[in-house]
């Protein structure tokens, strides 16, 4: 929830209470922060000025001196190349030290003999547009007009003098999406008053005909508002600047009124032209089955039964709860308003928006909850703000159907409860304080030993006890709360289990290398899988499907975690950053459609990807950390994959089990995925990876080893890795070393052939090895190699 200080200010006052307190009452009582936006920052040292005298500097063609009165009669200098200005003209100065919101600095300087004293601003340097002030995009410095006062500061001049706080509000409290909601919060916080405003009307106008039919059980009340001979024309600056603040863009009068009651009060509003309703008639109704509506939006959506419209003798007017419809939207020709003021049915509307794929700002709202109390609250607020921007003849008789409900709820709560809960004693006059204070109004049995509360409507989250309990802690204090032992029991460490232990170091191990840690969605598009090259019949395709989807995008489970990782590299260079290094620990939902489980089976993934400045071998010696901190050995072996490059991919394998897979992305795949870089990945499945091995210390050899080089020729196909693997196996626990030092292809070796040589390095533990025992290990690996690869020894 998006809310301005200025505009918490009209209903508790805070001239005397800093930003920073105001941010930590808000967090105290259960608010989260989550950013605090200055709109002046950078406009500090920016400053109104009048061009006093304009005269041409003596030695730059391009540039004009500019004397200007910044107000209290000081004057000041400043040189500038703009062409716009002009004697008497008023003009933002940006002086001496001003930081400016597009990073400019400012600082007196001397230019060709002359100084400047500052800057004259153009929109640009402010960075603010023409929806903020008509001559901010103008090429050149801006024009102020003459309300502008010498020495104002501009942020004030412009209404950008506020500071805007984005709220986190959770879900079981949609009384707080809302201004008003928050600042009753604020003001119970701060122990102040909440300034309510005024929702009489005196009009003596007389309503037009309209009649109202409510035809579902989704629409527990609805109210129409009218405003006859209606002048649409702009809204007032600060509605302007407020709805600019929270993200909304001003369009009349009349639609400004709707959207600024509805952050102002949490209730939708909504304005139809009268004069395009059928006989002016609103019928409230279901849609029917495939019925079509153009939205606001200018898309055309299609209905379904389940769905509530607001209709007339002919067609829809408007999707109930999300969004008006295009032809009964306020133009400059209305000449009479209808205001909407209704709740429906909360999930109704979340299957509605959800179908439509249509999540709007009122749609958000009445998915949370809204009471029959706010219908009727806003509506007054909306014929009170409709008469004082002279919009038209207000109509003081609104029509309501259906019950408004304004009635108090009653929870007795027992003042023992409260230490029961809390393990803390409150004092009852502090108790009772707090729940005044949050308009909870309180009767104290004569014993003192109950609390009758009475919860206002609008809080339909308070029903029990607990209730109570939790908004009296919020205000009181959860910092009172002091932490106590239960009767015999003691304190434990808490930690990590063995596999979360293992788990954290392997990640902690992949981001030394230099990744960034991403999470991604478990849940993906299908869409991905064709991306990814997979045959029809590949088990990867064999996904689980979410029954209710949020959308196509996010429908099924994911059975692999690189196109979780392509996804974000994709992103990534499309905001201009390459050279990436990022991994993720996540898990993968495989179908075993012929094992009939009714659930899927889960395996946890550590999956790794690189772009940029590496090759095959940077990602295998990531692969190859990984191995020494499990103290074992890998072995690899060619695999083909559909998404990886055919003569680049291998099995990543520890004995006879198959962990993960290692290579670089086809290139068709990172196309598919907008990929311009080239991609080298790989896989760990955790829950196969073997237990953390021990080294074991061993003393320093006492015997010296045997040295032997090994050179043979193989078919070119052969790997290597396969051939090591053959000769540690054949050289038994004498062979203390083997490392590839060559392979060789060339005319000097038969075609289809390649050299590859070894050093083999021979020790015993209890004795120097003799020539015969040397040379009958070798001998053993040659034939070993020679059986399983048809390898030769080379001369």
């Amino acid at each position: 929830m998006i809310v301005t200080l200025k505009w918490l200010g009209d209903f508790v006052d805070l001239k005397d209470t800093s930003i920073d307190k105001i941010v930590d009452k808000f967090i105290n009582i259960g608010f989260e922060v989550e950013e605090v936006v200055d709109l002046a920052k950078g406009m500090e040292r920016v400053t109104i000025g009048r061009i006093q005298k304009l005269s041409r500097h003596p030695n730059a063609d391009k540039l004009q001196i500019c004397s200007i009165d910044i107000g209290n009669g000081e004057m000041v200098q400043i040189l500038t190349a703009a062409t716009n200005v002009f004697e008497g003209a008023l003009v933002p100065c940006a002086l001496d030290g001003a930081d400016l919101p597009n990073g400019t600095k400012i600082n007196t300087t001397n230019m060709r003999g002359e100084l400047s004293q500052g800057m004259l601003c153009s929109g640009e340097e402010l960075v603010i547009t023409d929806s903020v002030y008509p001559t901010a995009s103008v090429d050149g410095i801006m024009i102020l007009d003459e309300s502008a006062v010498p020495g104002q500061n501009i942020a004030e001049f412009l209404g950008l003098d506020d500071v805007v706080l984005d709220i986190k509000v959770l879900a079981n409290r949609p009384d707080c999406q809302s201004v008003m909601g928050l600042a009753k919060e604020l003001a119970a916080g701060l122990n102040k008053e909440f300034l309510a405003k005024p929702s009489i009307l005196e009009s003596k106008a007389k309503a037009l005909p309209l009649d109202v039919e409510i035809q579902t059980d989704k629409c527990p009340v609805y109210l129409a508002g009218m405003v006859r001979d209606t002048v649409i024309a702009d809204s007032y600056q600060i509605i302007q600047r407020r709805l600019r603040a929270v993200g909304l863009k001003p369009k009349n009068n009349a639609v400004d009124l709707t959207n600024y009651l509805l952050w102002e009060t949490g209730q939708p509003l909504h304005a139809f032209d009268y004069d395009k309703i059928k006989n002016h008639k609103i019928i409230v109704r279901n849609a029917v089955e495939g019925e079509k509506i153009l939205a606001l939006d200018d898309k055309e959506y299609i209905l379904n039964s389940d769905m509530v419209v607001i209709a007339d003798e002919e067609q829809p007017i408007g999707i109930a709860g999300v969004m008006g419809g295009k032809e009964f939207s306020i133009s400059a020709e209305t000449q009479n308003i209808v205001i909407e003021s209704a709740v429906f049915d909360r999930v109704s509307i979340r299957r509605t928006a959800r179908t439509l794929g249509l999540r709007t700002d009122a749609s958000a709202r009445f998915e949370r909850g809204v009471e029959t109390i706010s219908a009727y609250n806003a509506m007054n607020a909306a014929l009170r703000l409709a008469s004082e921007q002279n919009m038209g003849q207000v109509c003081a008789d609104v029509i309501t159907k259906g019950k408004v409900n304004n009635e108090k709820r009653e929870v007795l709560v027992k003042y023992c409860d409260f230490e029961k809960i809390l393990g803390i004693k409150i004092a009852l006059k502090d108790i009772v304080s707090i729940l005044n204070a949050l308009d909870i109004s309180t009767i104290v049995s004569p014993c003192e030993s109950e609390i009758l509360c009475s919860v206002p409507a609008i809080r339909a989250d308070i029903t029990k006890t607990a209730d109570i309990v939790e908004e009296v802690i919020r205000f009181y204090g959860f910092s009172h709360i002091v932490p106590t032992y239960c009767e015999k029991t003691e304190s434990i460490t808490g930690g990590m289990d063995n596999g979360l232990d293992a788990e954290f170091n392997l990640l902690n191990l992949a981001l030394s290398t230099g990744a960034h840690q991403v999470r991604t969605y478990g849940f993906r598009s299908p869409v991905e899988l064709d991306k990814l090259l997979l045959d029809t019949d590949d088990e990867l395709r064999n996904v689980v499907s979410i029954q209710n989807p949020l959308s196509l995008d996010y429908s099924v489970m994911r059975t692999q975690m690189i196109s979780s990782l392509l996804s974000v590299v994709a992103f990534n260079e499309a905001q201009q950053n390459f050279d990436i290094k990022i991994c993720e620990i996540g898990k993968v939902f495989v179908n075993d459609r012929n094992e009939n489980k009714r659930i899927p089976t889960e395996n946890k993934m550590l999956a790794y990807m690189a772009t940029g400045d590496i090759d095959f071998f940077d990602i295998k010696s990531i692969v190859e950390l990984f191995a020494s901190k499990l103290n074992t050995n890998f072995t690899y072996k060619k695999a083909t994959k559909s998404f990886m490059h055919p003569n680049i991919c291998a099995e990543i394998v520890q004995g006879n089990t198959v962990l993960g897979m290692i290579g670089k992305v086809h290139p068709m795949v990172t196309k598919n995925f907008s990929i311009k870089s080239d991609c080298y990945y790989f896989e760990l499945n955790l829950s196969k990876l073997p237990a953390k091995k021990f080294k074991k210390i061993k003393a320093l050899p006492k015997f010296p080893a045997a040295l032997r080089d090994l050179a043979v020729l193989v078919d070119k196909d052969v790997p290597v890795g396969e051939m090591m693997t053959i000769i540690k196996k054949a050289g038994g626990n004498m062979l203390e070393e083997v490392e590839l030092f060559d392979v060789y292809q060339g005319e000097q070796i038969e075609a289809g052939k390649k050299n590859v040589a070894f050093n083999l390095v021979f020790r015993k533990a209890e004795a120097t090895m003799t020539q015969n025992e040397v040379n009958e290990l070798f001998d053993k690996i040659l034939a070993q190699l020679n059986k399983n690869f048809g390898a030769t020894l080379r001369a």
